[in-house]
């Protein structure tokens, strides 16, 4: 055939295109010089395809030929020898050497369909840039595994993040998460580029300087906070953030400096914390929204450059196929580990270690801590711990949500989430369950702390003579003692930071367990002598008590507290015989309470001496003239 004869000229060049001049003398990768060489080989496809066109009708297939011949033995010639010295120098070069080259060498697909009128199909285009990376793909989606493992398990340093500080903390979280949602939604450069010497480095810094924006420090929660809340000091310092990691310097492997550590040396200069903050302790650092977010962003370094292995679909096809064959299947099965590793790492050694750790710190707390060296009679201590747990719970659920933004944005081009017996859906299903599990044990754990610090308001805060004053005392004001009031204002906090934190589910859950403050009052009560002048401050507080548990709008526990608030009228009542027909009512107290029980209320009257008798008598029907017999 005459075609045989002709020299081509492309096949006898490629001394011309040195490999190893995309990368600089600092070791990093530059695809100018590939740009030039696959300019060179599209002009050439160009040519031969405006000949081939004239000459030869499309079923001769010559230019589908050619470009094979021109894929297998110059393109697959210089791809080789890249990847071969990246290799050779690090595994991040050759990792984004693989994947740069191979969106590189894509143009091809493009140059022939756009030029071959008609004579190439798409399927013989494209398998000609597969045959090239084909014998690369096994060692290339190991080493991707093997790099997201050492991303997954590198520390990093986060930043403290409040959400309680902000007047809104629910608008914060959804803020963060749509700022998270911009930064997935912003075009990723694969290929390196000289002025882009760190996006060699495959980290989070490196996805921000190759999409030019700031980094984890621009999804800093404290940005979207309510503009009265105090923004400058919503950083300082910071714990271990994963599990068995000691907390790194500052400067990395290489001397690149990881994003979102400028706000953290910052912060660390910054001046000391609002009132609020003081308060309190630092169970909010064992999670870290920005430790999330940059084990987000390093997997999803390697999870793009895996996606460039799945060009863009046909201007008419609705899916991106991706490689065919074995490697096609190892790559869908490398992207949904990569996805899984991060979500392991995300709960193995970061949510729960977080979660247990704040968990252990609530229940070691003791009240007299928080009040030790405080005028305790101006306001109630806030119970520390429970507030740094519910931080934990918005970072977790802000974790949460970026997990879910991310499975759906990202990957749902390649998996089927409605799998649920898939290895990703099962991993995610994992992970919710362990946030929720963990929140549920620190609630419980938190209430248990609630209720000790209430308890020790009650005592700590009564003086022993409010319910028992001095004969002749003028009350000038009759309301709640200034214990009941600490209460009331300790437990209004909580649950409206609960309010804040949690779901309904979870927040009915809590209210529930507040009928524990109706035993404390119970057995408050229990330990004062009352006089009848101090009754009235009893039904006082109980009031007061009932009037806060209305406000929860829980109709189980407002009757609790109602049954209770009758139990102020046994203080009151000045006559024996009328006071023991109330305690021998039980309707009257709703089945909460046995006339054994108000039995025992009666009894801290301070003239219980004086009435004793009387009140047996008529309530037993007593009568000891007949009914006692002395042998």
């Amino acid at each position: 055939m005459e075609f045989g004869r002709c020299r081509r000229e492309e096949f006898y060049e490629q001394g011309k295109f040195d490999p190893l001049a995309n990368f600089t003398s600092i070791n990093i990768l530059s695809f100018n010089a590939m740009d030039s060489f696959m300019t060179y080989i599209i002009n050439s496809l160009q040519k031969a395809a405006t000949t081939f066109n004239a000459v030869f009708p499309p079923a001769s297939c010559v230019l589908p030929l050619f470009a094979e011949r021109l894929g297998n033995e110059i393109i697959a010639e210089y791809v080789n020898g890249l990847l071969a010295r990246a290799r050779e120098w690090r595994p991040e070069l050759y990792l984004q050497a693989s994947a740069a080259s191979f969106v590189v060498c894509w143009k091809v697909v493009d140059t022939l369909m756009e030029s071959g009128d008609g004579s190439v199909e798409r399927r013989e285009a494209e398998s000609i840039i597969f045959r090239i990376f084909d014998p690369h793909m096994d060692e290339y989606l190991d080493e991707e595994v093997e790099a997201a493992h050492s991303s997954t398990n590198e520390p990093v340093s986060p930043t403290r993040t409040r959400f309680l500080t902000s007047h809104n903390p629910q608008q914060v979280k959804r803020n963060v998460v749509a700022g998270f949602t911009d930064v997935l939604m912003l075009p990723v450069t694969t290929i390196p580029r000289a002025i882009g010497a760190a996006t060699s480095t495959g980290t989070l810094a490196a996805g921000a300087a190759r999409s030019g924006i700031a980094g984890i420090s621009m999804l800093n929660p404290v940005k979207w906070g309510s503009g009265n809340a105090d923004t400058t000091h919503a950083l300082e310092g910071y714990v271990t953030p994963l599990a068995n990691e000691d907390p790194p310097d500052t400067a990395g492997g290489g001397g690149y400096i990881k994003a979102g550590q400028g706000a953290t040396a910052k912060a660390s200069s910054s001046p000391a914390p609002t009132t609020m903050g003081k308060d309190l302790p630092a169970l909010d650092l064992f999670l870290s929204l920005d430790v999330a977010l940059e084990l987000i962003h390093a997997a999803r370094d390697s999870m793009k450059r895996l996606e460039s292995f799945f060009p863009p679909p046909p201007p008419h096809g609705k899916s991106r196929a991706g490689f065919p064959g074995p490697a096609g299947r190892k790559l869908r099965e490398t992207l949904e580990e990569i996805f899984i590793l991060l979500l392991i790492a995300l709960r193995e050694r970061h949510l729960d270690p977080g979660f247990e750790r704040a968990i252990g710190q609530m229940r070691h707390y003791k009240p007299t801590d928080t009040s030790e060296g405080k005028d305790t009679q101006q306001s109630p201590s806030a119970v520390a711990p429970l507030l740094g747990f519910f931080e934990l719970v918005h970072i977790g659920d802000t974790i949460g949500s970026m997990i879910q933004v991310y499975l759906d944005r990202e990957m749902s081009p390649y998996i089927d989430t409605s799998d649920f017996l898939s290895g990703i859906m099962r991993e995610r299903k994992k992970f919710e369950n362990a946030l929720d599990e963990e929140v549920a044990k620190g609630l419980n754990a938190g209430t248990e702390v609630l209720m000790t610090q209430v308890e020790y308001v009650m005592w700590k805060r009564t003086t022993g003579r409010e319910y028992c004053p001095p004969e002749g005392t003028v009350m000038a004001e009759l309301g709640p003692t200034m214990g009941c009031k600490a209460v009331v204002e300790c437990l209004e906090m909580h649950c409206r930071v609960v309010r804040g934190s949690t779901s309904r589910e979870v927040l009915e859950v809590f209210y529930v367990e507040l009928i524990l403050p109706s035993k404390l009052v119970q057995k408050h009560i229990k330990r004062q002598i009352i006089s009848l002048d101090g009754g009235i401050q009893v039904i006082a507080d109980l009031n007061a008590y009932y009037n806060f548990i209305a406000s929860l709008k829980v109709p189980n526990l407002l009757q609790e507290f109602a049954n209770l608030k009758m139990l102020g009228h046994v203080f009151v009542v000045d006559d024996a015989k009328d006071l023991a027909i109330i305690v021998r009512d039980v309707t009257r107290y709703g089945g909460s309470f046995r006339p054994e029980d108000v039995y025992e209320f009666v009894q801290r009257r301070s003239d219980w001496k004086k009435i004793e008798k009387e009140v047996d008598r008529t309530m037993y029907n007593l009568s000891f003239k007949e009914d006692c017999v002395i042998c």
